[in-house]
């Protein structure tokens, strides 16, 4: 699987969550899991650009060449924190819409 450094939005998760095919919460808090997976390794990502952001810029010259990576590692985390609350959103709106369904099911 590739994964690719962009944010995941609330009709992104919805639509895994309808792909998975089940209703049973335990089987969509597995999918919700692996979506929040790939934003943590978005933010492993954030965290080492930052990281090294600092160390190179710590000597004088490498301060023109650690500041891309500063703001790289801070765009990342930035992006990572909106990811998750989106993948939140995502599955807290699902849940409803299927608790909704499951009662109109039952009427």
């Amino acid at each position: 699987m590739r994964a690719a450094i962009r944010s995941i939005t609330r009709e992104e998760v919805i639509a895994s969550l309808e792909g998975i095919g089940s209703s049973d919460p335990e089987v969509l808090a597995a999918g919700k899991e692996v979506l929040a997976g790939t934003v943590a390794s978005l933010r492993v990502v954030a965290v080492t650009a930052f990281v090294l952001g600092i160390g190179i810029a710590l000597t004088p010259l490498g301060v023109i060449g650690g500041a891309p990576f500063f703001a790289m590692g801070i765009w990342g985390w930035l992006m990572a924190l909106r990811s998750r609350k989106s993948i939140e959103e995502g599955y807290a709106e699902f849940m409803r819409t299927q608790s909704r369904a499951d009662s109109a099911c039952n009427a």
